[in-house]
């Protein structure tokens, strides 16, 4: 965790990150330390954030801190945080940062099993119907609870995303509304 802080800051040409499945973001210290280290990282491509217990540990706070660091690495081109507990108020922090057009080359966001819930597909909606998304290809939004308001708010936005190639809805009830 924060010892990696300064080996990781130092790696000024990493391209892919992945610090997955270890529930680092359960630990306030984890996250800032990660956070400082973004900031080195100017040619990051990649990061694999999935399963770190980030919402967790920090709650929407968290989420909002590593959305704004990972706003700073603009080459950013796929980003997963599955599973993270981000609930819909850590979906607002990561859409503040999309809107804001910070992460211009991204085509591959993952946000599976984060419980957005309705109010966050409608966050997710209106980054997407901002068009700040358009270079997106692949988007996983499975196990979110987004119920019929959610799925309906997403539904109307698809085609802004014209480079979209694969689109998860796993586990989402879909209707006919």
């Amino acid at each position: 965790h924060e010892q990696l802080q300064p080996g990781i800051a130092s790696c000024v040409h990493l391209l892919d990150l992945d610090v997955s499945w270890n529930r680092w973001g359960a630990c306030k210290a984890s996250v800032q330390s990660l956070v400082a280290s973004l900031a080195s990282l100017r040619a990051l491509q990649s990061i694999n954030l999935s399963f770190s217990g980030v919402g967790a540990g920090m709650g929407p706070d968290g989420i909002t801190l590593l959305a704004e660091a990972l706003g700073e690495c603009k080459d950013l081109r796929r980003v997963n945080l599955e599973e993270n507990n981000m609930g819909a108020g850590g979906m607002e922090g990561l859409a503040k940062v999309l809107r804001a057009g910070k992460l211009p080359r991204l085509e591959s966001l993952d946000i599976a099993g984060n419980i957005l819930g309705p109010r966050g597909a409608e966050s997710m909606a209106r980054v997407l119907g901002s068009g700040c998304c358009a270079r997106l290809k692949s988007l996983n939004l499975a196990r979110n609870v987004f119920e019929s308001q959610g799925m309906a708010a997403l539904a109307k936005v698809m085609d802004h995303c014209p480079r979209l190639a694969y689109l998860n809805m796993a586990g989402e009830k879909i209707s006919r509304q």
